[in-house]
């Protein structure tokens, strides 16, 4: 596992030689607060203004991701790649984020199924199975932004959490019930 605190007004790229999160089994968390619909410079991203995931350039996908989609329909949205295919999705449904609100987001993929949870309850799921793999040669973790593309995510970050296991439900909901640590 690995943790951080907040960042206000700043975006957090950690390079490493090899992804954090490979395998079949992974859980990554996050408190999140959304100020407005659009990305900050940039217009990158199809829609979606991406909280925490792994990648080295636009298109070069790593495992998982998770994101708001600023399209108008306020979803969470987090997905994967396995074994060679991308953009296996799970999202919430439509007008399911509120600008303005806190949220506690989890991504979980546990070598049969992706899920979505908000809030400490799973809101979405779909079946996919493999290996989380890389999709070109992702070597960056990042935190309120999409690496390399100068779109930045336009609210708060709090608490990301990333795990080599799936967590159980009684440990996301733990996770929830612990809330939000806010550091300024």
């Amino acid at each position: 596992m690995w943790r951080s605190s907040t960042a206000q007004g700043a975006n957090v790229t950690i390079k490493s030689s090899h992804p954090l999160l490979t395998g079949n089994q992974a859980t990554i968390a996050v408190w999140a607060y959304w100020n407005s619909g659009q990305h900050i410079f940039g217009s990158c991203c199809w829609s979606r203004q991406e909280i925490l995931g792994e990648d080295s350039a636009p298109g070069y996908e790593m495992n998982p991701i998770i994101s708001f989609n600023d399209s108008g329909t306020n979803e969470a949205v987090t997905w994967v790649c396995i074994s060679g295919s991308c953009w296996v999705e799970a999202e919430s449904e439509a007008n399911s984020i509120t600008l303005g609100k806190w949220y506690f987001l989890v991504s979980r993929y546990n070598g049969s199924s992706l899920s979505l949870w908000i809030n400490g309850v799973q809101v979405a799921s779909t079946g996919v199975s493999g290996s989380l793999t890389l999709m070109g040669n992702g070597d960056h973790t990042y935190i309120a932004s999409r690496s390399n593309t100068g779109s930045y995510f336009n609210g708060k970050v709090a608490n990301v959490q990333l795990y080599n296991t799936s967590l159980s439900a009684n440990e996301i909901q733990a996770l929830y019930l612990e809330g939000i640590v806010v550091r300024l």
